[in-house]
């Protein structure tokens, strides 16, 4: 265990993008990031810039919004090696993504009790598949097995 390389993992959020300032569920649907976005990307490359701060790789969702995050933190940062990898792509919230809370409302509210196991508004990703499912980044990439503890006191999550 000694031998084993260490990875130190910094987790950043994309800038805002046009679906947020519009207040929309993004899910899938590939929304760009807005101005203010970018101004979020830049702010924040130049703050760890002044740190001092560096990384040897920058991992991305291929989404619009996270990927041009990620490019203006890598160009500021002269960060060598960007990869995209689906799997840290969003959640897909099925027939929700690209609606307003009041659109998802009036069309898929959520049902009185949610199963894990069945589908977000008819074609999403289930939460239990978002949770621990084999294929997801944190159970791939890191070869990380997360424990999901839920009773029926805890209600919805």
């Amino acid at each position: 265990m000694l031998n084993e390389p260490i990875y130190y993992l910094t987790f950043v959020r994309h800038g805002e993008s046009t679906g947020n300032a519009e207040n929309r569920l993004q899910g899938q649907s590939d929304y760009p990031l807005s101005k203010k976005g970018r101004a979020q990307a830049r702010a924040l490359a130049e703050r760890w810039q002044s740190a001092g701060v560096t990384f040897d790789c920058l991992i991305s969702s291929p989404l619009a919004r996270a990927l041009e995050t990620g490019q203006i933190i890598a160009a500021a940062l002269k960060i060598p090696v960007i990869k995209t990898e689906p799997l840290w792509m969003e959640r897909d919230n099925g027939k929700r993504s690209g609606m307003t809370w009041d659109e998802v409302q009036a069309n898929y509210p959520d049902p009185p009790f949610i199963n894990l196991y069945d589908a977000v508004a008819e074609t999403g990703e289930a939460t239990g598949r978002c949770i621990c499912a084999p294929e997801k980044p944190c159970t791939k990439s890191f070869n990380v097995r997360p424990r999901v503890i839920w009773s029926p006191r805890m209600g919805r999550f």
